[in-house]
């Protein structure tokens, strides 16, 4: 059995990728940007300190869309 054959297709359509979201997890708000996703679906995210962490619970609100992207 393939794993993950969508997923290459939904990261190709993700309206996030790209753009900075407002993270929340554990009730504390952090401002992020959405560099990428993994295979296994969890979000590659940039902190404003510039490390990077792959979240796979939490809740996201975008905050600015980059319009030039491509659907």
């Amino acid at each position: 059995i393939e794993e993950n054959i969508f997923m290459d297709e939904y990261i190709e359509k993700s309206f996030v990728i790209g753009n900075t979201v407002e993270l929340t997890k554990y009730d504390k708000k952090y401002l992020v940007e959405v560099v990428g996703i993994s295979k296994d679906g969890e979000l590659i995210i940039k902190k404003e300190d510039g490390t990077k962490e792959y979240v796979s619970s939490g809740e996201i609100t975008r905050l600015k869309v980059n319009y030039e992207q491509e659907y």
